[in-house]
Order: structure tokens, then sequence, then C-alpha cells
């Protein structure tokens, strides 16, 4: 897939100091959007797309789970992607899909901890 922009930085490149250089994908765009169409055509056109990763390591799954956009992550997971490691990925903090679903975001703070939990596990069961 080639990025709508060339600039020398968008292509998918480690560092070499444990990082990825600073660079957006169109498709890592989408997703942090939650533009579900946007993404589903990329996968269509450029299956490998999925494994794309912005510059704190995060893929589409991460960025789907970290602006809680849960049709956008059930889509992927419906999807079958052909490398099932984009479910797998752990991004540059050390942090996996898990991790990011059970951090609870200031938007959603709850008085209790247990109320919070209960809507990180509904959400994360979609």
């Amino acid at each position: 897939m080639t990025p709508l922009a060339d600039d020398g930085e968008s292509k998918k490149a480690f560092n070499g100091k444990g990082g990825f250089k600073n660079r957006e994908t169109p498709i890592l765009i989408a997703a942090r959007n939650g533009i579900i169409e946007m993404v589903e055509r990329i996968l269509q056109v450029s299956p490998m797309a999925i494994l794309d990763r912005d510059s704190e390591g995060n893929n589409i799954v991460l960025l789907s789970v970290k602006n809680r956009h849960t049709e956008l992550y059930k889509l992927l997971v419906k999807r079958n992607p052909l490398d099932e490691s984009a479910f797998h990925a752990i991004d540059a903090k050390g942090n996996s899909v898990l991790h990011v679903a059970a951090t609870l975001d200031d938007r959603n703070a709850f008085p209790l901890a247990s109320l919070g939990m209960q809507w990180e596990i509904k959400w994360f069961k979609g």
C-alpha cells in the first residue's frame, strides 16, 4: 500500500532503538478515528496493512481498543486476518490489547472501582 504522501518517514521501519519512526499511514489514521469503511476497504486492497504501526508501536487493533471503537474492533475480530499476530501486538510501552482495554479513560471514570471494571469487561466482550 502506498502512503498518500511519501516523505521518507512514512515507510514501515524500525528505528533500531526499540521504537518505530514517526509515521502515519492512511489505515492508522482511519483506525484512530474509527472510520470503519475506510479500514475495511484498505484491508481489502492491502491485507498486510493490518501490520502497520505508528511511532508508539500501535497497530489498528491497538488503536481501535485505545480509542474505544467497538464496531471497528468487532470487524477486525470477524475478519480472520492473514496474520493473527496483529491481535497479539504490544505497543512501545509494553501494553497488549488486554492491558489497553483494562485501563480506565478519564472520561469513563467511575466512583467505584468495581463499576469501572464491569464497564471495561463489558466493553472488551463487545
